[in-house]
């Protein structure tokens, strides 16, 4: 008998752990430019109000991110096991075939979170070059 482990290799793509790695990169990366813009923060000008709102957005994106990551295995499951029943229920030997392709909402979520960070980080360098000047 496979463990969940196992199963749940079985059913990721092979670019899965990148994916996971580069999302919580963005997230480290996010998280990290709050912290500067909060310790050098002595005047705000609208470089740094777009910026920081941007910096929020991809963080509460890439955390939805990580939700929905976090949470396939359990909806792959449940797939595979409405299939196996559906397949024994129908008398069928045939292979049962799961495809595992990431939500229109996860691509929706990860698209956000690299646009608003893309962005945020555009607008940090107009904000520190704003700020030297």
């Amino acid at each position: 008998m496979q463990d969940f482990r196992e199963l749940e290799y079985k059913l990721l793509n092979q670019h899965h752990q990148e994916y996971c790695a580069f999302t919580r990169l963005l997230l480290t990366i996010t998280v990290a430019c709050i912290t500067i813009m909060a310790a050098t923060s002595t005047t705000k000008n609208w470089y740094f109000t777009i910026s920081f709102s941007l910096l929020f957005s991809s963080l509460l994106f890439g955390i939805l991110v990580q939700h929905r990551i976090m949470m396939t295995p359990i909806y792959h499951l449940e797939d595979a096991q409405n299939k196996m029943n559906a397949a024994l229920k129908n008398s069928s030997s045939g292979a049962i075939e799961i495809r595992r392709k990431p939500t229109k909402l996860e691509q929706w979520f990860y698209r956000s979170q690299m646009v608003c960070f893309v962005m945020a980080f555009f607008m940090l360098a107009l904000y520190f070059v704003d700020k030297a000047i």
